[in-house]
């Protein structure tokens, strides 16, 4: 799985390097770089953040399956489900057109077959940029 990760950033021990946060899977994991990710399978119509088919993802797994966003008005990341499939938040079954649902660290998701963990790092990245100098 060197293909998903190139690109992706790092993570060593618990903290995140220079990510958001981490969604890890058994075979792999994607540090979130931006705010707002695209979760699905890549087409000829065009290409998601995480391309679940490179995972095992299955055919229940939508182009366009889930956004995981930072949510600036409530100031936590969330979930908003896309795809017609659904998909689980700690084990509870979410529709499309829902309320996006809030993610806490070391929630688990499964979309299709695959299931990973949303993680946040230690501290707040902002605090470790702080603590650097960084303005």
């Amino acid at each position: 799985m060197s293909g998903l990760n190139a690109g992706m950033g790092s993570a060593r021990g618990d903290q995140l390097d220079a990510g958001f946060a981490k969604l890890q899977g058994e075979d792999f994991q994607y540090i979130m770089q931006s705010y707002e990710i695209i979760v699905g399978r890549n087409s000829k119509k065009g290409k998601v953040d995480l391309d679940l088919s490179v995972v095992g993802g299955d055919r229940d797994v939508s182009r366009r399956h889930a956004r995981i966003f930072y949510d600036f008005q409530h100031r936590s990341f969330a979930l908003e489900v896309l795809g017609q499939h659904g998909c689980y938040v700690q084990r509870v079954l979410h529709h499309p057109g829902g309320d996006p649902v809030k993610l806490k660290s070391q929630d688990l998701i499964q979309i299709g077959q695959t299931q990973f963990y949303f993680l946040l790092p230690a501290r707040p990245i902002f605090a470790s940029f702080a603590a650097q100098g960084t303005p």
